[in-house]
């Protein structure tokens, strides 16, 4: 029985040693690579009708642009893509078909994508908000816009580095 416990004591520690050589590797093979851009989706007519407001609107000029903020994280075994896209109310249907084109041009999954609206006032309306009706020409140049923004960022992909840090309120 002694010789028993001493080689499986034995097979522990040379598995424990595999694993943890193992973990390093991984370790040292993960890298996390960032990239943030920011993306015009400003319309390209005007005049244009505006969300939000209780009667009708529209923008005779363009003051501001509108833009898609896109953020990636990849640690080479996840991607992730984070966006805000400058408008008030974007339905699903939207947000989805944009993550399908830019899934099929750069291989990240749809459900690694989370995409959200600012809820801006200063932005063509996407559905039937009070008395405006949906932009619908507005669409396919929006749709387009984001899948390009998160192809353009997951393109700039490069080293990065996370950290944080602890303090106390004085």
């Amino acid at each position: 029985m002694p010789g028993l416990l001493s080689y499986s004591v034995v097979l522990i520690a040379i598995w424990g040693t595999c694993i943890e050589s193992t973990l390093r590797a991984q370790t040292r093979t993960m890298a996390l690579r960032a990239a943030a851009t920011v993306t015009d989706i400003t319309p390209s007519y005007l005049p244009i009708r505006m969300a939000g407001s209780m009667r009708p609107n529209q923008a005779q000029r363009i003051h501001d642009p509108l833009k898609a903020r896109i953020l990636i994280l990849d640690d080479s075994l996840t991607t992730l893509v984070l966006g805000t896209i400058d408008n008030c109310v974007i339905p699903r249907s939207v947000f989805d078909q944009a993550k399908l084109k830019a899934s099929a041009l750069t291989g990240i999954p749809t459900s690694h994508m989370m995409l959200s609206a600012t809820h801006t006032h200063s932005a063509p309306p996407l559905t039937g908000l009070f008395l405006n009706d949906g932009e619908t020409d507005y669409l396919p140049l929006l749709i387009d816009q984001i899948a390009k923004g998160i192809v353009k960022t997951h393109r700039q992909l490069e080293p990065a580095q996370a950290g944080w840090t602890k303090t106390t309120n004085p």
